[in-house]
């Protein structure tokens, strides 16, 4: 018995690494869990083919090494298809890639199998696919348990110092008005003057209705950390992130614990769920924003949609066989992407809804525009994929800007109009674009060290209308709330908080912070001279 696993051990192994290696690869933006499921596909995969390889060839040896070498053939399918693609080769076959790869597959396998019919095979053999499997598979654990370990060290960490330094009181008094409060968040939505500067691009026409709307206008405004998971975990739990260097460590770039503890479950969602609010998420296909265990709804197509389960399905020789015969190919990027243009739908019809439901609510949505991939024109209708691989990046991003307006426009009206309850709405972004593209490198994650470069992608949209909490069919004194045109996001749950329930949070003073690296993510630095 222990001869036949060690026997079978070889394309388990094989069949994990795959999924493994994928997962080294993203260990920073992927929680541990998100393994399970390829996992066990992979393992109820490498059965089926076991079975049936050894009903075959009756042979345990055998058997084991023909299951092998499937379970490479079958996995690696994808990954070279889009390598041979890249190159010159493709133009020069007379036959399409997948009809090439599949007829040398098919090749591999008969002459394999032919050989193993006629011939017994050497243990030897055995012991090297073994080793090969019990290699992969090691490389990849060497680096995923460690960092696994220093995640659950660095997440109790993070736990231990939000419990015991809480930002807001577990209680308040009961307060006079306790509005709607809608945040909407545009990501790389750009600042007034820095799209006139730099886009060519005149946006008052906009702003200009909102502030007939009575919205307050952040002219000056900045994101404290322009970087999106950065940028939120501050806002939604009002305050710097100066203790995240401590708790999480400078030297590490694990954002999962980031993630999870101060955007899916942050504290200024807790804090107005104990005052009787309901939590309502607009999600993203972003992991942070896709879905939250505080959301008690959460309108998202994007919310059983895991793009690490179909990146490995993906890349399998199944999804070409299910393309060639029964048109069923998937392709992750293109699902998205209709998914997307579903989603927009979704969402703002949802959106709408919440302002006829009379009960206090915090509603959420995160709109993943106009970052890139830029797939609505300025109308907000989804192009056509032709259309969207012309535009430029800088024409994309701007057309999207022009519908991240209509959006931004109609919702207003249409909450300011129709909702039945007092309602706070808040359009920011959470930072700016990356473009023009002769200001930053490649690398998206990184700003570089140039005024301009700070400036372009720290400088934010921010506007915000607050119905008076003693007449609330007027707006409220921004002013006086202590709301002016540099305010950051840090602050505006602050000012709100204070003038509707009393918290009694000191405004802080604005600043901004970037890190040096993505691969130190938690070490700052302050930029805010420098703006």
């Amino acid at each position: 018995m222990k001869k036949l696993l060690i026997l079978w051990l070889a394309p388990v192994l094989l069949a994990l690494f795959p999924t493994l290696t994928t997962y080294h690869h993203n260990l920073d933006q992927l929680a541990f869990n998100r393994l399970t499921i390829p996992l066990v596909y992979s393992l109820g995969f490498v059965l089926v083919s076991g079975a049936v390889a050894l009903a075959v060839f009756k042979s345990q040896r055998k058997a084991s090494l023909f299951t092998s070498l499937w379970i490479v053939l079958f996995f690696s399918f994808g990954y070279l298809y889009l390598k041979l693609g890249e190159t010159h080769l493709v133009q020069l076959l007379p036959v399409s890639l997948n009809t090439l790869l599949i007829g040398l597959f098919g090749l591999i396998l008969l002459g394999v199998g032919m050989a193993l019919f006629k011939k017994e095979p050497a243990k030897k053999l055995s012991n090297f696919v073994l080793i090969v499997g019990l290699t992969t598979v090691a490389l990849n654990l060497w680096t995923i348990l460690p960092f696994e370990l220093q995640r659950q060290l660095a997440e109790t960490r993070l736990q231990k110092y939000l419990l015991l330094n809480p930002m807001l009181p577990s209680s308040v008094e009961e307060p006079a008005l306790k509005p709607d409060v809608y945040y909407f968040i545009f990501d790389r939505y750009a600042r007034q003057d820095v799209l006139a500067e730099y886009f060519h691009f005149d946006n008052q026409e906009t702003l200009q209705a909102l502030a007939q709307n009575n919205f307050f206008i952040g002219t000056q405004s900045f994101a404290n950390y322009p970087n999106t998971y950065l940028s939120l975990a501050s806002s939604l739990n009002l305050r710097y992130l100066d203790f995240l260097p401590q708790t999480l460590g400078v030297k590490n770039r694990d954002r999962i614990p980031a993630y999870q503890q101060l955007i899916q479950s942050n504290e200024l969602v807790r804090f107005l769920k104990k005052q009787g609010y309901h939590y309502v998420l607009a999600g993203s296909f972003w992991d942070p924003s896709k879905t939250s265990p505080l959301a008690d709804a959460n309108y998202n197509l994007f919310a059983d949609f895991d793009e690490f389960e179909l990146f490995m399905y993906e890349r399998t020789l199944w999804n070409t066989l299910r393309g060639v015969l029964e048109n069923k190919q998937l392709y992750t990027g293109v699902e998205r992407l209709e998914r997307m243009a579903q989603n927009f739908d979704l969402r703002l019809t949802s959106l709408k809804k919440q302002a006829g439901v009379n009960s206090p609510k915090f509603v959420l949505a995160h709109f993943l525009m106009p970052h890139d991939p830029n797939i609505f024109d300025q109308t907000c209708l989804p192009m056509e994929f032709a259309e969207m691989r012309q535009l430029t990046l800088m024409e994309g991003f701007l057309a999207e800007t022009q519908c991240a307006n209509k959006l931004m426009l109609e919702l207003a009206n249409y909450l300011q109009t129709n909702a039945k309850r007092p309602t706070v709405i808040i359009f920011q972004s959470d930072e700016g674009p990356y473009l023009p593209e002769q200001y930053f490198n490649q690398n998206e994650e990184l700003v570089p060290d140039d005024p301009t470069a700070y400036r372009i992608h720290a400088a934010i949209l921010n506007a915000i209308y607050l119905p008076d909490k003693e007449k609330p069919t007027q707006a409220a004194d921004y002013q006086a709330i202590g709301l002016d045109e540099r305010s950051t996001p840090i602050n505006t749950f602050r000012a709100i908080l204070n003038y509707y329930f009393g918290t009694n949070l000191p405004i802080l003073e604005n600043k901004v912070y970037v890190f040096a690296s993505p691969d130190e993510p938690y070490n700052f630095r302050e930029i805010t001279d420098r703006l």
